[in-house]
Parts: structure tokens; C-alpha cells; sequence
């Protein structure tokens, strides 16, 4: 708190900060943070192209996904930015009910089209300072679909001039989760001696957020034991 910053044009200030988390009750994700200053104007440094690989969203079923943009010099009136992201094969643009196609670098501070509140102070243009989590409808999966891999993330103007500064992104994947504990017991009870017949319990859960197919679990035994079927 307490930034210090000047009046008048291409001024900006503001800070934030991005917070990665585990929840053991929501859906696994895939989570990216990109950090850096790119400077976007309108002309030869008018897109900002991040691409997004190392995932594998579900085979079937929904696929949900959340953007994350920090940026500084949004200007509240001047268009012509934009937000889209490429999952399925098409650039598809990102918006919500207070960022438009054309003005999504709006000084705003958001999540999901709802200004933030409890902000002290509350300032209306925010000091040129955007901080946004978009979450998009993928019910028609149209940004991105089942069993993808990759997506991308691009960042455009043709009017004003936008320092985008992170970038992140949460997107639903595919991974079942397997864990296995093994146990034994002596037959005959008491101490184990040579020539007693233990036997082995194997016990595999899926602590992941999908089915896990066509799986073979393989346990080796210490080489002093004989297996009896």
C-alpha cells in the first residue's frame, strides 16, 4: 500500500500479488505463472503470442479453465486491446460483463466480470493498474477441448500501449493419481523363521481427480523369497 505515483498521461502504479495454492477438493489443474514486462503497443510490438504446453486435459466430460492478467497503462477509455486464447485451433477472444472484446486492458480489478471489493481506496481508474481473473464458458468447448495438450495465450492492440506483466493460467487436466501400500502376514503366526509362508496384501488407491484405465500394478519380492501362487 502507500504507492506514490504522478499524475498525468502514460503514469501508472499499483502492485499485486499471485498466490498458488493446492486443494486437495477441487479438480487437478494444470497451473502456469509467467512473469516479465511485454510491452504491447500498437505496430510492430502489437501481440504478445504466450504458448502453454506439458498438460492433458480430460478425454470426456467438461474442461474448464481460468486466465490471469496483470498489466499496467490500461487506459479506461481508449480500445482496441484484446485477450484471446487458443486451445481448440482458433484464437478465440476473453471477455466478461465489465472488460469488452475491444477493451479488456480497462484498469479494473476483478475476478470473473465482479470488481473486487474491500479495496482501501477503492479508486475508480485504479492508477492504470489492470488485475483480472477471466474465467470463460467452455461449455461448447470452443477455447479448448478434450484430450488437448497445448494452448495459447495472445495479448494484441492497435491503438494504445499496454506493459503486460503476468500471465497465468489454470486449466483442468487429466491425471489419475495412484499410490500402493504393501503388508504381509505370518501364516502360522509368532516370529518369522525360514521356511514360514507369509502372505502379502497390496492395497492401490486412485487419489487422483480421473479414472485410471488398463492399469498393472507390479510388486518384486526380496530375493530370499520363493512365490507360491
Amino acid at each position: 500500500g502507500n504507492i506514490v505515483t504522478q499524475t498525468g498521461s502514460n503514469t501508472y502504479g499499483g502492485w499485486t500479488i499471485v498466490v498458488v495454492y493446492n486443494n486437495v477438493y477441487e479438480s487437478m489443474k494444470n497451473l502456469t505463472v509467467f512473469d516479465g514486462l511485454a510491452n504491447v503497443s500498437a505496430g510492430s510490438a502489437g501481440t504478445v503470442l504466450i504458448p502453454i504446453s506439458g498438460f492433458l486435459t480430460p478425454p470426456t466430460g467438461a474442461v474448464n479453465f481460468e486466465l490471469g492478467v496483470v498489466g499496467h497503462d490500461g487506459d479506461r477509455a481508449q480500445t482496441g486491446d484484446q485477450l484471446e486464447f487458443n486451445g481448440a485451433g482458433t484464437f478465440v477472444n476473453i471477455s466478461d460483463p465489465i472488460h469488452p472484446i475491444n477493451n479488456v486492458f480497462n484498469s479494473t480489478i476483478s475476478n470473473n466480470g465482479v470488481l473486487t471489493p474491500l479495496r482501501i481506496p477503492s479508486y475508480n481508474n485504479n492508477l492504470g493498474h489492470d488485475a483480472n481473473i477471466y474465467v470463460p464458458n467452455n461449455s461448447t468447448f470452443n477455447y479448448i477441448g478434450n484430450s488437448a495438450t497445448s494452448a495459447s495465450i495472445r495479448v494484441s492492440t492497435v491503438s494504445e500501449t499496454v506493459l503486460t506483466s503476468v500471465i497465468t493460467s489454470a486449466i483442468d487436466i487429466y491425471e489419475p493419481d495412484l499410490r500402493a501400500s504393501v503388508t504381509y502376514s505370518d501364516l502360522n503366526g509368532g516370529t518369522v523363521l525360514p521356511g514360514d509362508i507369509l502372505e502379502y496384501t497390496i492395497v492401490s488407491k486412485n487419489i487422483g481427480s480421473d479414472v485410471s484405465l488398463g492399469t498393472i500394478l507390479t510388486d518384486t519380492l526380496d530375493n530370499r523369497l520363493t512365490y507360491l501362487p
